[in-house]
């Protein structure tokens, strides 16, 4: 089996146990632009407590790994994610249980059927949440990675001593113009701290 045939397979496996879904991410990037390789499919899912054991159940044996339906339960009870491989392939599917704030219920009520194979539609998120969603993923990473840096900054290795390099390379006015342009303000809890 193929990533195509798996991750076909593991949508058919969703409609036949009735629940709910939304590929998103990449693999719904590529269903509106050019294709690139990925080797993962993210899936919203509407997954309820009695879908569980159906759907895991598809996924048994040898040719699969599947967490346990304890785990999913849980999952499915908090929040969060889980994955489907296909061994031979080390194709993943994460499914993503949706989140319950309006923009999650808005975004997966936009979702639309499109052709995902010659054979087969699937429900994929709007170009325009695909590209809000990927938006937002990356200038969170970008505070995420800004705020690193700033407490090493701060309390690391390289706050007691002088670095002509940093200097040079001007990190300060670097790390404040990435978060801008992210739409983002650096935190006022952070300081940047270039020795001189």
């Amino acid at each position: 089996m193929n990533q195509e045939a798996f991750f076909e397979t593991v949508l058919r496996a969703l409609e036949g146990c009735r629940v709910p879904y939304m590929i998103a991410g990449s693999v719904a990037a590529m269903s509106y632009g050019e294709p690139r390789l990925t080797s993962d499919m993210d899936v919203v899912v509407e997954l309820a407590p009695e879908h569980v054991e159906a759907l895991l159940a598809l996924f048994q044996g040898d040719d699969y790994y599947a967490p346990s339906a304890e785990f999913v339960g849980s999952i499915v009870a908090t929040g969060g994610a889980f994955n489907i491989v296909h061994v031979a392939s080390a194709s993943k599917v994460d499914l993503i249980v949706r989140r319950h704030n309006d923009f999650a219920v808005r975004e997966f009520s936009r979702r639309r059927p499109l052709p995902f194979t010659e054979e087969f539609e699937a429900f994929v998120a709007t170009p325009e949440d695909v590209i809000q969603a990927q938006a937002f993923r990356q200038r969170h990473e970008i505070q995420i990675v800004s705020r690193g840096v700033a407490l090493q900054d701060q309390h690391g290795p390289f706050h007691s001593r002088r670095s002509p390099t940093r200097d040079r390379f001007q990190l300060r006015e670097h790390l404040v113009e990435t978060v801008a342009q992210a739409g983002s303000t650096w935190p006022a809890s952070y300081e940047i701290r270039c020795a001189a």
